[in-house]
């Protein structure tokens, strides 16, 4: 069976690398068609045009189609991935200065910065779900879009499409420490984790046959003395050294949060800022 995969958000920076994952498994979804649509006319007719060279290049078996209407993305899909940012990168900006001048941390997923987010995001989500028990009643609601556990809990609470809920964070985390304890190219690296997005722990972490955990035992020091590696990275170190399992890198916050305030408050730009200054340089390209 051909299936339809409707990517909301698809006009994002981000879709390109998406699309390259889609590509690179398309032997699992030979013949599909995966639908990107997103509000951003512009942005989205680079990523369209960006995505089809990617799939001729690459003999794809895979149909991508773009449009700015929702509901004729989610009509017939078997999949509705959701990756948007409501509000955009401005809306973000203020979600991590607001709380900063109150002397609390300001981040898309924690705190109140959060919350921002989630009530911004959640009336989307509502109508999503809506329209694809109208449009496409058999498919499943993969979230992309962060708070990715409020999203999944309140589809889970108040609604009767079956999601999942992904993020990506632990594999970032996973290249970050493999960076910091310079292996390079690891012949195989085993690591699981559990809990709810930013908030995880591991239960497995082995490279090379070797206990990860011992590893970052043994190099904490050294790690902690390096001026190349991020305050976020050496503070996954110390509570690795404290409880025996890789935390996500999110767990900052929580565990050292004075710390993460100071330094969010001493920089210059915000996130967003930093991320909105790139952008333009992404979609030239």
């Amino acid at each position: 069976m051909v299936i339809k995969i409707a990517i909301i958000g698809g006009g994002s920076a981000y879709a390109p690398g998406l699309l390259h994952a889609f590509i690179r498994h398309a032997g699992d979804f030979a013949g599909a068609e995966l639908a990107l649509m997103d509000i951003a006319a512009d942005n989205l007719d680079v990523v369209h045009r960006l995505g089809s060279s990617m799939v001729e290049a690459a003999q794809a078996n895979l149909r991508l189609t773009a449009t700015t209407n929702r509901r004729t993305a989610i009509a017939d899909a078997n999949y509705v991935l959701t990756s948007f940012r409501q509000g955009g990168f401005e809306a973000r900006h203020q979600d991590e200065s607001i709380p900063l001048k109150h002397g609390v941390i300001g981040q898309e997923t924690i705190g109140p910065g959060g919350f921002f987010f989630a009530m911004r995001t959640l009336p989307v989500i509502k109508a999503i779900v809506t329209e694809m028990a109208e449009l496409a009643p058999q498919a499943v609601l993969v979230n992309y879009t962060n708070p990715t556990q409020i999203v999944a809990e309140a589809v889970n609470h108040f609604a009767n499409v079956p999601v999942i809920s992904i993020c990506d964070q632990s594999n970032s985390d996973l290249q970050n420490i493999l960076a910091a304890l310079d292996i390079k190219k690891p012949t195989e690296v085993k690591y699981e984790s559990v809990g709810l997005n930013h908030a995880t722990w591991s239960t497995r972490f082995q490279v090379n046959g070797q206990d990860g955990v011992d590893l970052m035992h043994d190099a904490c020091g050294a790690v902690l003395a390096r001026p190349d590696v991020s305050n976020r990275v050496k503070r996954q170190f110390r509570l690795t050294r404290e409880f025996d399992r890789v935390p996500n890198s999110y767990l900052q916050y929580y565990y050292y949060r004075e710390e993460t305030l100071v330094e969010a408050q001493a920089a210059p730009h915000t996130r967003a800022q930093q991320i909105v200054a790139a952008l333009p340089d992404y979609y030239t390209h």
